[in-house]
């Protein structure tokens, strides 16, 4: 987590990226 809780919100974000890019990738 980090202190004013925007790299919490960044790295959601990453990671619904990836599930998303794997899913596409399984098709």
């Amino acid at each position: 987590s980090s202190v004013n809780g925007q790299g919490d919100q960044i790295g959601e974000i990453v990671a619904l990226k990836k599930i998303h890019m794997d899913n596409e990738r399984e098709g």
